[in-house]
């Protein structure tokens, strides 16, 4: 009964430190599957994480998109301060008006 009465507590030993051992390794492999996610849900948006810190990149666009972009804006704001090419109206008929009663 010595022997026995000495290794019982050494297996116990082992199975709670098996047991810590396993739950430890899922713990590691669901933070990787994690990490892992998040990295590529960020490179998707240009965010890439460094060892100095976080880098952002910038999306590329080409200047004829730029231009269009622009120029698309600038059409957007002349047609929404209601300025026409007959003057200060808020359309051609107005601005005639406006011209007749002038004269």
């Amino acid at each position: 009964m010595g022997l026995l009465g000495q290794l019982i507590p050494l297996v116990l030993l082992a199975v709670v430190l098996g047991g810590l051992a396993v739950v430890g390794y899922y713990i590691y492999e669901s933070v990787t599957n994690i990490r892992t996610a998040a990295e590529e849900r960020m490179s998707r948006r240009n965010i890439a994480f460094t060892k100095d810190g976080m880098r952002v990149g910038v999306r590329d666009m080409g200047n004829e998109n730029y231009v269009d972009k622009t120029q698309q804006y600038l059409v957007k704001a002349w047609e929404l301060s209601g300025k026409t090419a007959a003057g200060v109206g808020g359309n051609e008929k107005e601005g005639r008006k406006r011209s007749k009663k002038a004269t």
